[in-house]
């Protein structure tokens, strides 16, 4: 049954950390294009009276992208808490070993579980604080400043990713129970 679940939550884990790099990827993208045509912008204004094609360009629309950082500010919530799972599963979050080389390996083992649910109990509170957030979000009404985005809509899809950070970090604080730690 265990190794039904660890490949279960893999695959959960790869789905949501590929879903992250894309929207990442696609944010990176929008970066880049909107710098690029602020940049543009600002070169076509100053030569405008030299270039005849400058204002040509500059009536075409060229310039940023329209809300960049409210794009920005909506998509790194999710993206954030889409790669939680694969960082929980690898063990890959910071770590500070300082100490625990000389301890004891049962309090290596004490320490190690209690930080798997430290990580649970935080991820499930963060996702159980972002859902009541969200959903006064939606209960306001509240948008957007520049693209009137309705705001709760991309909490919404963070809520998705972190309750699947929390459900992945609890599998991992239980499963550890049955097997000791992994770091001794």
């Amino acid at each position: 049954m265990r190794p039904m679940l660890d490949r279960f939550f893999h695959r959960v884990a790869i789905v949501m950390a590929l879903a992250g790099g894309i929207v990442l990827c696609a944010v990176i993208v929008m970066v880049g294009l909107s710098v690029f045509g602020r940049a543009s912008s600002d070169l076509a204004h100053g030569l405008r009276d030299s270039l005849p094609f400058a204002q040509a360009l500059i009536d075409l629309g060229l310039g940023s992208i329209r809300g960049d950082f409210e794009l920005v500010e909506a998509a790194l919530g999710f993206v954030i808490f889409a790669f939680m799972p694969l960082a929980s599963l690898q063990r890959a979050h910071a770590r500070v070993d300082l100490l625990t080389p000389y301890l004891l390996r049962s309090v290596k083992r004490g320490s190690n579980h209690l930080s798997a649910w430290g990580f649970a109990t935080a991820f499930a509170v963060m996702a159980a604080m972002l859902s009541v957030g969200t959903w006064s979000k939606y209960q306001s009404g509240q948008t957007s400043f520049i693209l009137a985005i309705p705001v709760w809509m991309p909490q919404a899809a963070a809520v998705i990713a972190a309750w699947v950070a929390a459900i992945v970090a609890l599998y991992l604080a239980m499963r550890q129970f049955g097997q000791g730690s992994q770091d001794e």
